[in-house]
């Protein structure tokens, strides 16, 4: 065997068995955090006659959530793990560390390649896998798609710096795996000329034109057709308001990159001035990347794609453009911190003497690696239970109404009551605003055999749900208006989580739906809000509308006549449209 086919095996190894290493303990936890919603209460999941249901909603419909993300790759892989596990958290971990593992190995594979070192690829890789900061996308069997996406856009950069025309194919093919695993993959095409740019190659159009046009399609159809590629969250401040939020992100990230201690749950959504000092660093800081990529140009292409990689993969985390109730959250660092890793082990392997890597330099990175295992799988262990991790979320963000009622919630349903009010109460005192808080409290009151309380509390929440649910539907309309049709979707969803019964949602709903052209979603939502108002003249009049788009003329004739015997004034056109059917 050659020795440089030996190295690569060797090295190849070691990736994989310090992974399993560092990440074994967290095999033993259970489900945390969103994975009840995303993938315990997920019944899309559960059935592979959903399959279809999977490609053509939002990731999370199953378990009735409503986001703007669309992930169903991720999906299908809680399916299988589903499939083959039921709901034992231990398999659904696996396939995290596995993911993780792989995504390791693309990136040593990529890296070898592009930079022509083995042992460049493997400290990077290496570091990549093993650093602390991970933990959140590994240990968190919903943030699987980190992972996922990762590794199908390494893959595809592989093949894209390919000298072989038969595997050109597998680079498209790559991307676009990488798009139906998490969002952030869009960023490839600006990550394919940032290779071109620092590695001065020249831009072949059979290779570079199949990317660009996948990435173009998928915009188009997130945008024009898929309505949950609108942000769905409550935005809080202008665009420059949320600016300084971000410096301050990068200037923690770069921090936690290089002394990772302090990692938790829920940095809040918050909004900063530009002269906050940790904004003032955060600007300062990318500004000298900026600066870097600039004088390194062509001459340490490296440097310049490393350094150009970490800004890249930054930006779809930024929260300019809010994605997520939060200004900053760790696993978001997952991709961009790829960059920084292949800087630090092409600085570290830079001619030295006459050898590459001298003795020291070996011994402080296997400190270095030693020191990952062990905060990675100290880190780990806080993943194993609920109460574990919020409490610790809780020490490093007291204001966090979220982790507060999260730990009363798990207190709640281990039947410890006197904990589970005390975190409710806390909850309510940082958010006043908080229903889910008020109704959780209130579940305490009843259980414990306080029902005057707790009905006071249950109006209180109904008052702060209606009052969310309002501007919600404010919001929704002026987009409706607007002929923004996709936009108003996702906020009239987002009105009936607050007030399930409002029948006026539902009904601008499903008119939305109709100017769309998607009637039939209309229908059952004109068909709910008559389980409501049964005598409405207007739901029977818009039902008999979706139902005649839909070919359906008996029961657009039959709701017709209804709402005109309740005295509402049917458009003669569709009276006329329907008159051949009666």
């Amino acid at each position: 065997m050659r020795k440089g086919r030996l190295i690569v095996i060797l090295e190849v190894s070691a990736i994989i068995i310090l992974g399993l290493a560092a990440y074994a303990n967290s095999l033993q936890g259970g489900f945390v955090w969103d994975d009840y919603g995303l993938v315990v209460q997920d019944s899309y999941i559960k059935s592979w006659s959903n399959i279809g249901k999977v490609f053509t909603e939002s990731f999370g419909s199953g378990g009735g959530a409503v986001s703007n993300f669309y992930r169903p790759l991720q999906a299908l892989i809680h399916m299988i793990d589903y499939s083959l596990f039921g709901l034992n958290p231990w398999g659904y971990r696996l396939t995290s560390i596995t993911a993780h593992i792989l995504a390791a190995l693309a990136a040593y594979w990529f890296i070898s390649i592009l930079s022509g070192s083995s042992i460049i690829a493997f400290i990077a890789g290496l570091l990549f896998l093993l650093h602390p900061i991970q933990t959140e996308s590994v240990c968190f069997i919903s943030g699987v798609s980190d992972p996922l996406s990762l590794l199908f856009i390494l893959l595809s950069l592989r093949f894209y710096i390919s000298n072989n025309a038969k595997t050109y194919f597998l680079s498209p093919a790559f991307f676009i795996l990488a798009l139906l695993s998490k969002e952030n993959a869009v960023m490839l095409p600006l990550l394919v000329l940032a290779l071109h740019y620092a590695f001065s190659r020249r831009m072949e159009k059979k290779k570079a034109l199949p990317i660009f046009f996948i990435v173009s399609v998928y915009i188009l159809f997130r945008v024009r057709v898929s309505e949950d590629f609108i942000s769905s969250v409550i935005i809080q401040g202008s665009t420059l308001e949320r600016i300084p939020g971000f410096f301050i992100a990068t200037a923690e990230y770069s921090r936690l990159l290089i002394f990772p201690y302090g990692l938790h749950l829920d940095y809040g959504n918050r909004l900063f001035s530009f002269s906050d000092p940790r904004a003032i660093s955060g600007a300062v800081i990318l500004s000298a990347l900026v600066l870097i990529v600039l004088l390194a140009g062509k001459k340490k292409p490296l440097v310049s794609f490393s350094l150009l990689w970490f800004m890249i993969m930054l930006i779809p985390v930024s929260n300019i453009y809010p994605v997520n109730e939060s200004f900053m959250m760790e696993h978001w660092l997952y991709a961009p911190s790829l960059g920084l890793f292949l800087l630090f082990a092409s600085l570290l392997c830079r001619p030295c003497g006459r050898k590459y890597t001298t003795f020291s330099l070996r011994v402080f990175l296997a400190l270095i690696i030693a020191a990952y295992i062990f905060l990675t799988f100290r880190q780990s262990r806080y993943w194993e239970n609920q109460e574990v991790l919020y409490k610790r979320g809780i020490s490093y963000s007291p204001d966090s109404y979220i982790l507060h009622n999260q730990l009363g919630l798990e207190y709640f349903n281990s039947g410890d009551n006197e904990k589970a009010e005390v975190s409710f109460k806390e909850s309510i005192r940082v958010n006043p605003a908080a229903s889910g808080a008020y109704i959780n409290l209130a579940n305490v009151y009843r259980v414990t055999g306080r029902e005057g309380e707790a009905k006071l509390l249950y109006a209180k929440a109904a008052r702060i749900k209606a009052l969310s649910a309002g501007r919600y539907y404010e919001q929704a309309h002026k987009y409706k208006e607007e002929a923004r049709y996709a936009k108003a979707v996702i906020l009239y969803k987002k009105a009936l989580l607050e007030d399930p019964r409002d029948i006026v949602v539902y009904e601008e709903l499903g008119t939305t739906y109709v100017l769309m052209g998607r009637s039939r979603e209309a229908i059952p939502l004109f068909i709910k809000a008559l389980e409501i108002s049964p005598d409405s003249g207007v739901l029977h009049n818009n039902l008999a509308v979706a139902y005649y788009y839909c070919g359906l003329y008996e029961l657009a004739v039959r709701h017709s006549d209804i709402a005109l015997g309740s005295g509402y004034e049917v458009s003669p056109k569709l009276l006329e449209m329907l008159e051949k059917y009666r």
